[in-house]
């Protein structure tokens, strides 16, 4: 099957079909290994999961995998830098049995009134943006819900879709399982802000569907400024191209100024705001997001969100509705600490030799890997099996990630430290050329 970062050609699609069709495909060694082994089962697939990403999650799986085989068989633990996880927002015991009552039933369909109306004023208070709670806000099972229904609601195989390059990969995997067309616009990490290649993003955007924006962005920590932004938006109403606003990191901020992608003029009516409680707050495993969108652009996506039936637990919206009524409990009380840890790497990193930009916001680090290494995947598996430190290889969010890894500052300081003694004696190692030979 096509393993790249777009979507095979309609021509391409079709050739496959037919070799499905004959029952060819399944004895490809490719195939064999895209389907785990399991090629007779492949002419049930739909086009989606035939043509989707499914050799790239089975490589980061692979990654996983190996660490927990590794714990499993009682070895040294890894340290992970993997996920973006800041696991700040916990609960007492006397706060989770207070819960324990909730309602037990379907809570409603589009959320809990009164969550969306926080939601609601919450966004008008802090971003300046006016949204209707019922009309034009619905609670989600975290950001990926909504970022999926906004692909799924307004955009059809083969259509054009703009991603900055990089862009976080969930976008790239939700894309390629709807057969879009994504046109790559390269950016640059700069001490300022996220540069823009404005004349790739033009030409990008003729024709296009959906435009992506991330900010702060995942991967790089980099924050579009203001005027960036604006000129962003304004590029997409000369094209009448929709954006996704995905805020998620909103909270996590440490040079610039935020601002939400709807208050730019010309922007509320095409733009759909994305954001969760999982940065935020830190409250990853509650599944608690949210899309804003204005009532003629929500209304699709209030039907999608019926259909795929995924109602978030009433009593993980009632947690959402405490946080969310008490702002000491944001990332706010936690920045100082990612503040120190991004100072702490910054410095460890650039004294190995690693060219790094400090994050604006978010929590991560991106940076290039040095030869002699085949690509990033290359580079964070070796490192895994010599140094028991896991790193997110950059291979599938977009382009130039092919030689870039991106370095979590969620796990705690001890950790950090840990890891970034392990990453120098692998890198000295580099060096002097004394790395063990790949293995297979």
């Amino acid at each position: 099957m096509p393993d790249d970062l777009n979507a095979p050609s309609p021509l391409v699609a079709r050739i496959y079909r037919y070799l499905i069709r004959c029952r060819v495909a399944e004895r490809l060694p490719a195939v064999r290994k895209q389907t785990s082994g399991f090629p007779q089962f492949l002419h049930y697939f739909s086009d989606a999961v035939a043509f989707g990403p499914s050799r790239q999650m089975l490589a980061l799986e692979e990654v996983y995998q190996t660490a927990i085989r590794r714990e499993t068989a009682g070895g040294e633990g890894v340290i992970d830098l993997f996920i973006g996880d800041p696991a700040f927002g916990s609960f007492t015991a006397e706060e989770m049995a207070a819960l324990a009552p909730a309602d037990a039933r379907y809570p409603p369909t589009f959320g809990l009134d009164e969550l969306r109306q926080l939601v609601a004023g919450t966004m008008a208070r802090e971003d300046g943006v006016t949204y209707k709670a019922q009309e034009e806000v619905v609670i989600t099972a975290g950001a990926s819900q909504g970022i999926n229904a906004a692909v799924q609601c307004f955009c059809n195989p083969g259509d054009k879709v703009v991603l900055f390059d990089p862009s976080y990969l969930f976008y790239y995997y939700a894309l390629r399982m709807q057969r879009a067309r994504i046109a790559w616009v390269p950016t640059a990490l700069a001490a300022d802000g996220i540069d823009v290649d404005w004349a790739a993003l033009g030409r990008a955007l003729r024709g296009a569907h959906l435009l992506f924006i991330n900010s702060p962005c995942n991967p790089t920590g980099g924050l579009f400024s203001p005027a960036a932004l604006h000129r962003i938006v304004e590029l997409a109403a000369r094209h009448d191209v929709l954006i996704v606003s995905d805020e998620v990191y909103n909270r996590f901020v440490y040079q610039g100024r935020f601002q939400a992608t709807a208050l730019c003029p010309k922007a509320f009516e095409r733009t759909i705001t994305i954001r969760s409680l999982s940065k935020g707050y830190g409250m990853a495993g509650f599944r608690v997001g949210w899309m804003a969108a204005p009532e003629g652009l929500m209304r699709p996506l209030k039907m999608h969100h019926v259909v795929t039936s995924a109602y978030v637990p009433n009593v993980c919206q009632q947690l959402a509705l405490r946080v969310l009524g008490e702002p000491d409990r944001d990332a706010r009380r936690v920045l100082p600490e990612y503040r120190r840890r991004r100072e702490i790497v910054a410095g460890e990193l650039r004294s190995l030799g690693f060219a790094v930009t400090p994050p604006q916001g978010a929590f991560y680090f991106w940076f290039r890997i040095p030869p002699p290494f085949d690509d990033a995947m290359d580079f964070v598996m070796r490192l895994m099996e010599e140094e028991r430190v896991l790193l997110m290889p950059g291979n599938y969010f977009g382009p130039s990630g092919r030689f870039h890894v991106r370095l979590s500052l969620s796990a705690p300081t001890e950790d950090l430290a840990r890891a970034l003694r392990r990453i120098a004696a692998f890198m000295d190692r580099t060096r002097a050329g004394a790395l063990p030979q790949k293995k297979g």
